[in-house]
């Protein structure tokens, strides 16, 4: 924060004077955005960060111009407008909480069962239709925050929620990671870059159930190693998915995933893991993607839950921007993530978020 003139404290209760201002307000020509101490303005920001979504989308800045970013990629504000949710559509209990919480994820415990496979396996296919949609708009000079526009609508329209909204405040409709952002990035004015490798992660909610699926993406031409990179992300995917069965430990996907990712000379993420989807959008398993991980539970016929491994090129650590959200590679390589949802059957797996006939062809 910078010195200002001195002015009252913009913190709520707080009645000091103040003679610090907000970096990214005087960067806009901003007032009243001054506070008394450094504690004040972070205590505040999850209401003061409003401010800074100003109506002309050419004033574009960097929200958090002091912070060590680990590579190249900088978010690009301001942020859209929270976009609409009709009033007729469904929505999970955290939508209109203040701070997003979802008390039903709080008080539940246990691995989910598909105990509505009709609604389960729509709300999937749904999602998969709006991953393929996202997909199609992915192109050089496309803004994330273009995406999350596409797949928000995308979503309505098919009379459903579009479940990152609102969770535990995350602003946006769809998770967009550029390149060393490892997952749950917030879509911005940032354009699309040839070279970049993009994933794509979508949720939904409809008729009670929840949909979780993610593909990482080319934007014009990317890189050999990239290419690898998304490769080998992929390929882990579909070896975890081979072992689902009744009978196995949850806990033994890691291994096979960081086997073919080490053997391919890339790390996993420890930080983010698979997890049960349903009715909650998180639950029990816990589903870690790497070797000697100590998560409990065995796979039963009618659980449902997802495995999403993230692959870094250089090392596995991760760290998060001050939007308190977006997760990077902490040496700025890159990092790719694929994820399904799958329902163990009595002698394997379904993956309820399957391509579709009419999914756009891989790039793989």
């Amino acid at each position: 924060m910078s010195a200002s003139t001195t002015h009252s404290c913009q913190s709520t209760g707080c009645t000091n004077i103040a003679t610090l201002q907000c970096p990214t307000c005087v960067k806009l020509g901003l007032t009243d955005s001054h506070f008394c101490t450094q504690s004040c303005f972070r205590n505040s920001w999850a209401t003061h960060k409003a401010k800074h979504q100003v109506t002309n989308p050419k004033a574009t800045y960097d929200p958090f111009p002091s912070y060590a970013y680990t590579g190249p990629l900088r978010p690009v504000y301001p942020l859209s407008p929270r976009r609409e949710v009709p009033a007729d559509i469904q929505r999970p209990d955290y939508a209109t909480d203040p701070n997003g919480a979802s008390r039903q994820e709080q008080a539940y415990g246990n691995a989910q069962i598909g105990d509505d496979l009709v609604k389960m396996r729509e709300v999937c296919r749904l999602g998969r239709e709006v991953l393929d949609i996202a997909a199609r708009a992915v192109k050089v000079g496309v803004t994330t925050d273009e995406i999350d526009r596409i797949v928000h609508e995308a979503t309505i329209e098919r009379k459903a929620y579009p479940s990152p909204l609102n969770y535990y405040q995350f602003p946006k409709s769809v998770c967009t990671s550029v390149n060393e952002v490892v997952c749950h990035g917030i879509p911005d004015q940032r354009s699309l870059e040839d070279g970049d490798i993009l994933n794509i992660d979508i949720s939904l909610y409809k008729d009670g159930f929840h949909a979780d699926l993610n593909k990482t993406y080319f934007v014009g031409n990317v890189d050999d190693k990239s290419k690898k990179l998304v490769k080998t992300t992929r390929e882990c995917l579909q070896k975890a998915i081979d072992m689902v069965k009744p009978g196995v430990r949850y806990r033994d996907l890691g291994s096979v995933i960081e086997n073919h990712a080490r053997a391919n000379g890339f790390s996993v993420v420890r930080t983010y893991c698979g997890h049960g989807v349903g009715k909650l959008f998180h639950s029990a398993p816990n589903v870690p993607h790497y070797a000697q991980n100590k998560a409990i539970g065995v796979m039963k016929p009618g659980h449902v839950f997802t495995i999403e491994p993230m692959i870094n090129e250089g090392r596995f650590n991760d760290q998060t921007w001050r939007d308190n959200w977006t997760a990077v590679t902490v040496d700025g390589k890159r990092s790719a993530q694929f994820e399904h949802a799958v329902l163990v059957t009595e002698d394997g797996c379904e993956v309820l978020t399957r391509r579709l006939p009419t999914s756009p062809a891989s790039q793989l």
